[in-house]
């Protein structure tokens, strides 16, 4: 199963978007399950989360022209949170890179960092200066934030999957149509299959 984030392209070059003056609280459609945080961080801790071995395999070996290099695991083991990281690099130039971690939300140190990042994508948000710009939207059902990094050419775009998961993307040096076509070709249904394997 593959899950396509098109709306990423608009994302990215709607340069001109305003926010209203409004502040809009919209939650993930798929939180409609829940009747608050509260309950669904409830949920979660009472969750076994995924191993460190497990969740290598939500890191598909290539997307779009980059291949998986390296995967970090155990960065968050000491404080009791399940997360990994990937380390792509484009296959003709060894110099563009983009990093993928993924959290796990389950146990109840877990949950507290995914609700956490919940918080902060109630609401819509942005903020541009001389030196960054930052979104917090809604689209297609998913709330997510965007960090992007004039001086430095560097990207950070970051999603929660499936009430569980919190997904980040980072890039440096490299241009922003590269990341958003890795995105959108990303195929986070590897969680999904993973979560199905583990139940079975």
């Amino acid at each position: 199963m593959k899950l396509y984030l098109p709306f990423l392209f608009i994302l990215f070059f709607q340069c001109n978007s305003k926010v209203s003056n409004k502040s809009e609280i919209v939650l993930d459609e798929q939180i409609t399950d829940y009747h608050s945080l509260t309950e669904l961080q409830e949920v979660l801790s009472q969750t076994i989360p995924f191993t460190r071995e497990e969740l290598n395999y939500f890191f598909p070996l290539q997307v779009c022209d980059f291949l998986r290099f390296q995967i970090i695991g155990g960065l968050n083991e000491r404080i009791g949170v399940s997360s990994v990281e990937a380390d792509f690099i484009h296959k003709y130039d060894s110099s563009k890179h983009i990093y993928v971690e993924v959290l796990d939300g389950a146990g109840v140190n877990g949950s507290i960092f995914l609700l956490s990042s919940m918080e902060r994508l109630k609401e819509n948000f942005e903020e541009i200066n001389s030196n960054e710009r930052i979104r917090v939207f809604y689209h297609e059902g998913y709330r997510g934030f965007l960090k992007e990094k004039f001086q430095d050419s560097i990207l950070e775009f970051e999603l929660i999957y499936e009430n569980r998961f919190r997904v980040k993307f980072h890039s440096g040096k490299m241009k922003k149509k590269e990341l958003v076509d890795f995105i959108h070709e990303y195929p986070l249904g590897f969680l999904a299959d993973s979560l199905v394997k583990r139940i079975e």
